[in-house]
């Protein structure tokens, strides 16, 4: 009875392998000539506009009668940009576990070292500065 399930098992693996290769050499032909459907002379100029799309600067080389697509909207003139990640050290780490220590509020000494408040919780559970809650 095991035999024949593993065998029938193998069968099975052996026919996803051949799915999978089918889809492969399906999936290369058509990319073989993705440049042409979209309307471009080589697979190097596909490219380039894909680069130059990376980089902002994409050109609508497309097929006749394609618009170019609107440019990406810049933030709104109020809104708040983000700050640079801080980089916390193992010095800052201990002058927060000191400032917990103290008594200082999460808040307080998120707001003096730099940092999320969720970085100074996360310092303080490290250092055994909080309690369970069980």
């Amino acid at each position: 009875m095991l035999s024949k399930r593993m065998q029938e098992l193998a069968s099975q693996k052996a026919k996803l392998i051949e799915l999978e290769a089918a889809i492969i050499a399906e999936r290369d032909a058509q990319l073989a000539g993705l440049h042409e459907e979209l309307g471009y002379d080589t697979r190097e100029d596909l490219i380039a506009a894909l680069r130059a799309l990376g980089k902002g600067k994409a050109k609508a080389k497309g097929k006749p009668g394609r618009k170019k697509s609107a440019p990406a909207e810049a933030a709104p003139a109020g809104a708040k940009k983000r700050r640079k990640r801080a980089k916390v050290t193992p010095e800052m780490r201990k002058q927060i576990e000191e400032a917990a220590k103290a008594g200082k509020t999460g808040a307080a000494i998120a707001k003096e070292f730099g940092v999320s408040l969720p970085t100074v919780q996360n310092i303080k559970r490290a250092a055994g500065l909080t309690r369970n809650s069980k």
